[in-house]
């Protein structure tokens, strides 16, 4: 008779960072193991770990491993090469939003806001629906003292997201 019961699946086993350092001694090219390795690093804020674990194998990166790239260059500061990793992904898929948003958000970190503004009016013809690149489209018209232009689009907020308080709060303070 089988019982009803099952045990309940095991989780995965947590790879240490020894044993992921061992396994890349093996295999220079396993760009799993660097990823996994870029994570932990990434959970320390270790962001110097996380280049070191991933530049190596940068011309091979999946999406996730250039977005880790990116990250660890935005935790150093370094907004150029991260506008520069994050326009090789781009260059893949154009019409990805997330990334519109991201090369955006490195542009404001550079001071071009110009750049910045462009690529947050990208991503909302790409995703209308996709609310941080209104907040950060709004925090540079509010930063530039484009009233207009802020008022404008918080209308579009309302009218897109519905009628939240937070909307109505910027449009009374503008």
């Amino acid at each position: 008779k089988v019982s009803q019961w099952r045990k309940p699946a095991s989780a995965p086993k947590a790879v240490t960072e020894v044993e992921l350092r061992q396994r890349i001694a093996k295999n220079e090219k396993d760009v799993q193991a660097r990823i996994l390795l870029a994570e932990l690093f990434q959970k320390k804020k270790d962001y110097a770990g996380m280049m070191e674990a991933l530049r190596p194998a940068s011309d091979t990166l999946p999406r996730k491993g250039m977005l880790l790239l990116a990250s660890a260059y935005r935790g150093q500061k370094s907004y150029l090469n991260e506008v520069r990793v994050l326009e090789l992904l781009l260059a893949q898929n154009r019409k990805d939003y997330y990334l519109q948003n991201a090369v955006g958000e490195a542009y404001v970190s550079l001071g071009k806001n110009e750049e910045a503004i462009d690529k947050f009016q990208e991503t909302r013809k790409l995703n209308n629906r996709y609310l941080p690149s209104y907040k950060n489209l709004l925090a540079l018209y509010d930063a530039a003292g484009e009233k207009y232009e802020a008022r404008n689009l918080l209308t579009d907020m309302v009218r897109i997201f519905g009628p939240r308080s937070e909307f109505y709060h910027e449009l009374c303070r503008l």
